[in-house]
C-alpha cells in the first residue's frame, strides 16, 4: 500500500509541473501499479472482508512499526548521505566513481537482506526455535556473501572497467573496501532480524544507530585524508566494530545457556 500511494503522489506530482522525462516516470507507476494488481489477484480468496479493528493491537503495531521505520531510516542513511559527502568535499567527478563502487558492492547486500526476510517469516512462526534458524541462516549466507566478496577483490578493476578506465582508476580500493564491508553487514542484519522476531525495538534502534552513525561519523572524519576510500573505511569499521560485539555477546549467551 505504501509503494501504490507513493506512486500515486509521483504521479500526481509529474502531471502538475510538466517536467521532463514523464515516460520514466508513467513506466515505474506501471510497474508498480501491475504488481499491485497481481498481489491483489493471487490474494483475493484470502484477504478478510471485515477488519476487527482492535485499539490495544494498533497501538503495539503503531510502535513496532515505528521503532523499524527509525532503524531502517539510520541503516541506510550512510547509502542516502555519503554521496553529498563526496560532492561537497571532493567534487561530483569523485562522487560519480563513488556510487559505481558503492552500487556495485550494494548488490552484496541483496544476499543477507533475502535471508533476513526468510528468517524473519520463520522466526514469527516459530519464535521458539530462533536460534536454530539463525545458525541456518549464518552458514547460508556467510558462504555466499566471503565467494561475492572473492569476486569483487579479485575483479574489482573489471567491473569498474566495465564503466570505463577512470573508474577502474580511481574506485577499485574503495570497491574492494564497501565489499568486504559485506561480510560483517550480513552478520548485523540477520542480528537486527532477531531482534525484530523479539520485537525488541529498542535493540534495533540501538544497533542501526550504531551503525549509521558510526559510519557516517567515521565517514566525515576520514575523508579528507583519504578520500572517498576513506568512506569505504569509515563504513567497514563501523560494520565490523558492531558486528564483532554481536558475535561476542551471542557467544557469551550461548555458553551461558549451556
Amino acid at each position: 500500500m505504501h509503494g501504490f500511494v507513493k506512486s500515486a503522489l509521483v504521479l500526481l506530482f509529474a502531471l502538475l509541473l510538466f517536467r521532463e522525462g514523464f515516460a520514466v516516470v508513467l513506466a515505474w507507476m506501471f510497474g508498480t501499479v501491475a504488481a499491485v494488481a497481481v498481489q491483489v489477484f493471487l490474494l483475493r480468496g484470502q484477504i478478510a472482508r471485515r477488519v476487527n479493528l482492535q485499539l490495544l493491537r494498533l497501538g503495539t503495531f503503531l510502535r513496532y512499526s515505528a521503532g523499524n521505520w527509525a532503524g531502517d531510516l539510520a541503516w541506510t542513511a550512510p547509502g542516502l548521505l555519503f554521496p553529498l559527502l563526496v560532492v561537497a568535499t571532493l567534487g561530483p567527478e569523485a562522487n560519480a566513481y563513488f556510487f559505481i563502487a558503492w552500487s556495485i558492492a550494494s548488490l552484496l547486500a541483496g544476499i543477507p537482506t533475502a535471508v533476513s526476510s526468510s528468517l524473519l517469516a520463520e522466526g514469527t512462526h516459530d519464535d521458539a526455535g530462533t536460534a536454530v534458524h539463525l545458525r541456518r541462516a549464518f552458514g547460508f549466507t556467510l558462504p555466499l556473501v566471503g565467494v561475492a566478496i572473492a569476486v569483487c577483490l579479485v575483479g574489482a578493476p573489471i567491473l569498474l572497467g566495465l564503466f570505463g578506465a577512470p573508474y577502474a582508476a580511481s574506485g577499485v580500493d574503495t570497491l574492494r573496501l564497501l565489499s568486504v564491508a559485506a561480510l560483517p553487514l550480513s552478520v548485523n542484519m540477520l542480528y537486527v532480524t532477531v531482534a525484530r522476531v523479539d520485537r525488541d525495538i529498542r535493540r534495533i534502534v540501538t544497533l542501526t544507530a550504531a551503525i549509521g552513525g558510526g559510519a557516517l561519523v567515521l565517514g566525515v572524519a576520514l575523508v579528507p585524508a583519504f578520500g572517498a576510500t576513506g568512506i569505504a573505511l569509515g563504513y567497514l569499521v563501523a560494520h565490523s566494530v558492531v558486528a564483532i560485539g554481536l558475535t561476542i555477546d551471542w557467544l557469551a549467551r550461548g555458553r551461558e545457556r549451556r
